[in-house]
C-alpha cells in the first residue's frame, strides 16, 4: 500500500503579509528545467509590471542577456534567510514556471505561509499543492498567453489577489500544517505495525 504524505510547515513561525510592493517573484536555480526564461518573456510582454529573479545557476549569463534592457526586470542574485523572506513579503505573487516534473517544491509552502498566491506550472506534484483559482493559478509551462493572463489578473484585480492570498495562508495553516504531517507519519507507522502483526 502506498500513502502520500506531503511536507508540512509551522505557520506560527511566519506571519502573513497580504500587502505587497508590486512585483512578481521567482526564487530558484537559474537552470533550463526551472523555466526561468518564462519570467523574462513575461517582463518583456508586460513592461508596466515588475519582476524579480532570485537565484544563481548555469543559465544566469544567458538569462541576463535575454533580459538586457528590460527595465522592469531585476536579477537579485542569491539570497537566503531574512533577506529572502523580505523579498517574499514584498511580492504580489510567486512564480513557479518549471518545465519538468517537480515532486513537491518547498517554495510553494514558503509562499503560502506568507500569504502569497502562486502562478505555477501544472506539472508533477505541483497541482497537489497549488489549487487552481483557489490558492493561485496553474498554467501549462509553455502557454505564454496563459502566463501573461494569470499575471495580469493578479496585478490588476486586487480583490482576486487578496482572496487567493488568504486561501494560500489558510492552506498553510490547515492542510500543510506540520502537525498534520507528523500525525500522518505516525498513522502510517501504526498501520504498518498492525498489518505486520496480523500476518
Amino acid at each position: 500500500r502506498i500513502r502520500v504524505n506531503h511536507y508540512g510547515m509551522d505557520p506560527s513561525a511566519v506571519a502573513p503579509r497580504y500587502e505587497h510592493d508590486g512585483y512578481f517573484l521567482f526564487v530558484g536555480r537559474l537552470s533550463e528545467e526551472k523555466g526561468v526564461e518564462m519570467v523574462v518573456r513575461l517582463a518583456r510582454a508586460l513592461p508596466d509590471i515588475r519582476f524579480k529573479i532570485v537565484g544563481t545557476g548555469p543559465e544566469e549569463k544567458r538569462l541576463h542577456e535575454a533580459g538586457h534592457g528590460c527595465r522592469n526586470l531585476e536579477f537579485v542574485g542569491f539570497r537566503a534567510g531574512e533577506d529572502l523572506m523580505e523579498l517574499y513579503r514584498g511580492a504580489t505573487a510567486v512564480l513557479l514556471p518549471s518545465r519538468v516534473h517537480e515532486v513537491f517544491p518547498l517554495i510553494t509552502l514558503e509562499a503560502m505561509g506568507l500569504g502569497k498566491p502562486l502562478i505555477a506550472s501544472n506539472v508533477g506534484g505541483v497541482p497537489e499543492v497549488v489549487e487552481d483559482r483557489i490558492t493561485g493559478f496553474l498554467v501549462h509551462p509553455s502557454d505564454v498567453r496563459g502566463w501573461i493572463e494569470a499575471v495580469m489578473r493578479l496585478a490588476y484585480d486586487e480583490n482576486l489577489r487578496m482572496g487567493l492570498a488568504r486561501n494560500a495562508r489558510l492552506a498553510a495553516e490547515t492542510t500543510f500544517h506540520i502537525k498534520h504531517h507528523w500525525q500522518r507519519t505516525a498513522d502510517a507507522y501504526e498501520e504498518a505495525v498492525r498489518l505486520r502483526a496480523s500476518m
